[in-house]
């Protein structure tokens, strides 16, 4: 979609375009990018709160002591076996 329309911007008017010719239109797209890379550096609008991190929390097990962090790891493929 973005190429169709630097081509409109840039091509003729006798081939439809507004004939602002492909230099022109390759510094105003390519300033355009820029501007919105540094807005979005400088502002981080595109990075995720911590609270919509894709990582997955560590789960909580409830015994009777209390709750007890198991590290995410499911309770049946964990050894459950006791140490001597």
């Amino acid at each position: 979609l973005g190429a169709s329309f630097a081509d409109w911007f840039g091509v003729s008017r006798a081939r439809g375009g507004l004939a602002l010719g492909p230099g022109p239109v390759c510094l105003v797209l390519g300033a355009l990018i820029l501007a919105l890379v540094v807005y979005l550096a400088r502002t981080k609008l595109d990075v995720p709160l911590e609270s919509q991190s894709l990582e997955p929390r560590p789960r909580l097990d409830v015994h009777a002591g209390g709750a007890k962090n198991s590290s995410a790891i499911p309770s049946g493929s964990r050894n459950e076996t006791p140490e001597p």
